[in-house]
């Protein structure tokens, strides 16, 4: 039981690790920049906001698989679907 919960405890800190870190901080930034910004701004949250889940799901979806690295913030990880997700849906 105790093996278990060390192993839930090592998946939390996960986001902890540099590359989600810095993730977390530039995008806080650019999300009080954003309502600052008021109007304008609304567009660059939406944006924000939707990276961040996207980014959020993809180190989920790794977890999932029992990867205890961080994923890297890259264009494959930005797209909805991933080529092999998409060759088995046909």
């Amino acid at each position: 039981m105790v093996n278990r919960f060390d192993q839930i405890l090592g998946y939390m800190a996960v986001p902890l690790q540099m590359a989600p870190l810095l993730l977390i901080l530039v995008f806080s930034v650019l999300m009080a920049l954003a309502i600052k910004a008021g109007l304008f701004g609304i567009a660059l949250g939406i944006l924000l906001l939707s990276g961040f889940f996207k980014y959020s799901f993809v180190l989920l979806d790794q977890l999932t698989d029992g990867k205890a690295d961080p994923p890297v913030l890259s264009i494959e990880a930005d797209l909805p679907y991933r080529h092999k997700d998409i060759v088995h849906m046909h």
